[in-house]
């Protein structure tokens, strides 16, 4: 039996934004490298930007998956709501609801979530530190 794999669309704008940043992070690496003269000032921007924004990606999604946002995003659904004549209180209810439903929702995940933010805090930790590294080694 072959099981069909959805995404919702949160998990795509998700997944699109990191690799953005991501992108944007080597975008920073080339944009420092591009001068003919390599230094390690050049080298310690390059590596320090890109781990420093994958780090930083990495600590927003765990934020995130602890609940930080969800008052926001709450109040969001409900301002959407008012403005495009939709009722999303029938679905939900309260905050209290909306919040309780989110947290089964996130102990159901908890695994792709871990399985997401160790390789962007991995990736990011290891570039913030060789680029502090170049920064004290000059060359």
């Amino acid at each position: 039996m072959v099981m069909k794999q959805t995404f919702s669309k949160k998990t795509i704008t998700i997944n699109c934004l990191i690799a953005l940043m991501v992108a944007f992070s080597f975008f920073a690496m080339a944009y420092f490298l591009t001068d003919s003269s390599l230094s390690s000032v050049k080298l310690s921007n390059s590596f320090a930007i890109g781990g420093a924004m994958d780090l930083v990606t990495a600590l927003l999604y765990w934020i995130s998956s602890l609940g930080t946002f969800d008052i926001v995003s709450y109040g969001l659904m409900i301002f959407w709501g008012y403005l495009f004549r939709r009722s999303y209180r029938d679905k939900y209810g309260t905050y209290y609801d909306y919040s309780q439903e989110k947290k089964a929702e996130r102990t159901r995940y908890k695994a792709k979530r871990k399985a997401l933010l160790i390789p962007y805090g991995t990736i990011g930790i290891v570039f913030l530190i060789v680029g502090l590294i170049l920064a004290f080694f000059r060359f």
